[in-house]
């Protein structure tokens, strides 16, 4: 049995893999912001009769942070697994993004798995073994129009994910990047879009060439969305894994996109990126 602490729990992928991870008789701790939320992961585990433990966790808080890691491991005398899935989508032309903005994207996307992983090293390299699942994304591969910035905080966790795997891999410590294309989550009640942005189209004054762009790009693009629990027991299979994979694409669109040339995604991207008249 691990101990296992997953951030970001209160739904979606966060919430799958602490059920999946206590299915397998882990002992898991399934943290988020705001503790209110808890309810819902403890009534499915209730249903399943699993044993997960809720505990509050704000990645953008250091002392949150620390105090959450002393918790778990003040509890459990250790700490096996840590998955880094608190995060949230953003979407926007860049020109629309303040500064605020982007900090908020990249304090939650970025710094606040940092944050928590730092934070949970000294355990990790005491007990001389752990592993550490870095939730990023296909985008964190390929940027797509209008989730630049989205896709910078993914790709700023995956350089990071790749030097800590060197750094931590003498201590015992993996370090994974799990990269989900799109799967159906609460992911769009969280969905961030810049404020100058979201203000200019409730009130009929943004960019009309930008506004006319993005819904030329947008239109037709009725995704199909996979089942997030394929994500939640790549996951899980990682953290199991004797000798994991640097990373692991889940989902056919994503595997498709991975594979193209970047030739072959230019073309795809540019021959919609054109204004309607």
């Amino acid at each position: 049995m691990a101990v296992a602490l997953i951030t970001g729990s209160n739904s979606g992928i966060g919430q799958l893999s602490a059920l999946e991870l206590a299915r397998r008789g882990h002992r898991v701790f399934a943290s988020m912001r705001n503790l209110e939320n808890a309810r819902y992961i403890l009534a499915k585990a209730d249903q399943e009769r699993l044993a997960v433990e809720t505990i509050r966790l704000d990645v953008t808080d250091a002392d949150s942070v620390s105090a959450a890691i002393a918790d778990v491991t003040g509890r459990a005398r250790r700490l096996d697994i840590l998955v880094n899935n608190a995060g949230f989508g953003s979407s926007g032309p860049v020109e629309d993004y303040s500064d605020e903005d982007l900090k908020h994207v990249f304090e939650t996307n970025f710094f606040g798995a940092l944050r928590v992983t730092r934070a949970a090293l000294p355990a990790m390299r005491a007990q001389g073994s752990g592993t550490i699942i870095m939730v990023s994304s296909i985008s964190g591969l390929r940027t797509f129009p209008f989730l630049s910035v989205y896709s910078a905080s993914k790709f700023a966790l995956e350089a990071a994910s790749n030097g800590l795997r060197y750094e931590l891999g003498p201590f015992g410590i993996r370090v994974v990047l799990v990269e989900p294309g799109n799967f159906k989550t609460r992911a769009g009640a969280n969905f961030h879009y810049p404020n100058r942005l979201k203000n200019g189209f409730a009130q009929g004054t943004s960019d009309p060439l930008y506004e006319r762009l993005w819904k030329n790009y947008t239109a037709g693009r009725n995704l199909e969305l996979g089942d997030a629990t394929d994500v939640a027991r790549v996951i899980a299979d990682a953290c199991e894994a004797k000798n994991p994979k640097a990373r692991y694409l889940v989902g056919e669109d994503a595997e498709k996109i991975a594979a193209l040339s970047s030739e072959d995604f230019d073309r795809m991207i540019t021959e919609k990126m054109t204004i309607p008249k």
